[in-house]
């Protein structure tokens, strides 16, 4: 007789030390919310999230539990569609589902336990040391919502949009905007924004890492263009110095130029286009709308 093929996910779990059945934890809603449960709890640790998920007893009243983990996955940015787009009732009906975001949160427990320890400062609730601070206030600061009221603004502006009332909700509003958005994009010629470089639909898991990767490594690359020639302008303003007329006038104070990373994100990298022309059109419009300094 041939050995009994191991469960992937009572592996994974075994894994992480995640006391739970993974194959009644597929099968069975209780089972399910209670893996989930233990998952996002530790991710919250880490990121410094807030969530209301908790376990259920029976599957008659997991309504409330499916409503929760929606708003857990949308929040965090799960890259699968079918979690946001079916009703809610048969996002995790099927078992092949409910497999599939237990192995899509495992991934990320394992990547969130790793990198509190290569670099914990990129985890919201991670100290320096590697020890988890727990859950912090991420709510957003004034000056955050004040750009955010100016970015709708300018929106409603562009689009053509009459002036939204005061009581008017954020989903209400967000609503109006991509009906408008997608109005306007209608009248646009065949191919006037061109294709994206990286395909927003259809990646799997180790795809998305590919992706991350490459995009350090770009971000990696202009960093290191950008030091150097930054260095090489330096050197020749401080050439003109060796001449002896130099010498005797008066010198000019220089501010000395910021080698700080650039606030480039992976999605710089994700919503990049295959023309460039619209690339650069795209990003001469988007820092007009930066704040002015």
């Amino acid at each position: 007789m041939g050995k009994a093929k191991k469960d992937p996910l009572n592996a994974l779990f075994s894994k992480l030390c995640i006391n739970a059945n993974g194959k009644a934890s597929a099968e069975k809603v209780p089972e399910f919310s209670k893996a989930v449960h233990l998952i996002v709890t530790e991710l919250c640790q880490f990121y410094g999230l807030s969530s209301a998920i908790e376990p259920v007893n029976d599957k008659e009243s997991a309504t409330h539990f499916f409503l929760e983990l929606s708003d857990f996955l949308r929040e965090y940015g799960c890259p699968y569609p079918t979690f946001s787009d079916l009703p809610v009732g048969e996002r995790f009906a099927s078992v092949e589902n409910r497999t599939l975001i237990l192995r899509f949160l495992c991934g990320e427990l394992a990547a969130a336990r790793k990198l509190v320890k290569i670099q914990p400062s990129l985890l919201s609730g991670g100290s320096p040391n590697g020890v988890i601070n727990g859950a912090t206030d991420t709510g957003p600061s004034s000056a955050g919502i004040e750009d955010m009221d100016d970015y709708l603004r300018r929106a409603c502006i562009t689009l053509k949009r009459p002036k939204p009332p005061a009581d008017i909700g954020a989903k209400e509003l967000l609503e109006g905007l991509f009906k408008s958005v997608s109005g306007a994009l209608t009248k646009c010629p065949s191919g006037h924004l061109g294709n994206p470089l990286i395909p927003l639909e259809g990646l799997s898991d180790s795809q998305w890492v590919q992706v991350i990767r490459m995009a350090r490594l770009l971000q990696n690359e202009y960093n290191s263009r950008r030091e150097t020639f930054i260095k090489r302008a330096d050197c020749t303003i401080e050439s003109f110095k060796w001449a002896d007329k130099s010498k005797v006038r008066p010198t000019l104070k220089v501010p000395s130029l910021s080698l700080s990373v650039p606030a480039i994100e992976c999605s710089n990298y994700i919503f990049s286009r295959e023309r460039r022309s619209v690339y650069n059109s795209v990003r001469f419009f988007a820092l007009q709308l930066l704040p002015k300094r």
